[in-house]
This record gives C-alpha cells, structure tokens and sequence, in this order.
C-alpha cells in the first residue's frame, strides 16, 4: 500500500507540475502554444484523473424494527469526494423530546464492528408519536471533515455539527451513548 500511496503521489505531481506550466504558457502566449507545451511535457504519459474518495464507510446507528441497534449506512467506502447523502429517520419512541445521532466510521451491522467517531443532538423537540420524521445529512468534504445536518421535518429545527476524521469515542463514551436518545430507520 505505502508503494502504490507513493506512485500515485509521484504521478500527481507530475500532472500538477505540467498542468502548471501549461497554464503559465496559455496566459502568455496562448492557446495554440499552450498545447504544444502540453504535449511536449505529457510525451507518452497516458492521461489521468485523480479523485479523492471516502476511506471507510460512513453510517448511523438506529433501532432496526425488533428495536435492536444496527448500523445505516450513509456513505460507501471509495464513493467520490465531495459528496451529500441524506436520510430520513425518525423517533425511536413515543414522547421524544431529543434525538441524538452517532456517526460511525467503518464496514460492519453492529455498534461493536464499527468506530463511533462523533455524535450530535437535536434537543427540545416537541414530544410527538414514534416514527415522528428525522432527516440527517451527510456532507463529505475534501478536507476529511463530515459536515452532519439533523434536522426535524416537522418543526424546521436542526442542529449542525462537524467531524474531524482522525479517531474514535472511548469505551465509556460509547456506553453512556447507548442510554441516550436513538433514532429508528424509516426506510
């Protein structure tokens, strides 16, 4: 793996390298001397397209119909960034007045297969009727950050947060979040 992160870092460089000069000539002398240069500095070299993509996959834990917690999967591992994913939830129980979303990180249908990497809440909500419609968004950026929406569809109101992808809760933490609020898959 460390080979191919360093071959493909190499062959960026040198397509940034040339994009680079190519631009510089298109600015001074133009179009037509811009794709000499290119092609000049390209020789054989195939042409490439460099994305950036989603390491692991990107989820939610909710309560499955038999109230049992499993894991949603919001993103795919390599799915192409940057990229949105919305989801509709919705209470777990009747008279919720919060919901609290635990953002996992990982391949895997239980909270004990996954990473849970951050959480965020949406408190003071009026008390309504289970499966009261939640939807929460997922915005992946370039940047390795996960921009989280929850937002309650009824009520307009929402909460917004942010994850830095570089680790994970504790074990404590991640007990103390099973005894808070959940939210139960619509779909």
């Amino acid at each position: 793996p460390d080979r191919c992160v360093a071959i493909g870092a190499a062959w960026q460089a040198k397509y940034k390298f040339i994009e680079d000069e190519v631009e510089k000539v298109r600015q001074e002398k133009g179009e037509t001397a811009a794709a000499k240069v290119q092609k000049d500095l390209l020789g054989a070299l195939p042409g490439i397209k460099v994305t950036e993509s989603v390491a692991k996959t990107m989820g939610i834990i909710v309560l499955d119909e038999d109230e049992r917690e499993v894991v949603q999967e919001m993103i795919p591992e390599q799915t192409e960034i940057p990229f949105t994913m919305e989801g509709m939830f919705g209470y777990a129980f009747d008279n919720m007045t919060s919901v609290r979303v635990e953002v996992t990180e990982g391949r895997g249908r239980t909270r004990e297969e996954v990473a849970i990497v951050g959480e965020i809440a949406l408190d003071n909500l009026p008390a309504r009727p289970r499966g009261t419609p939640i939807k929460v968004v997922y915005h992946y950026n370039k940047d390795k950050t996960l921009d989280i929406q929850v937002i309650d569809v009824q009520t307009g109101k929402q909460e917004q947060g942010k994850v830095t992808l570089q680790g994970q809760m504790s074990d404590e933490d991640r007990k103390a979040a099973r005894q808070r609020h959940k939210v139960m898959n619509l779909e």
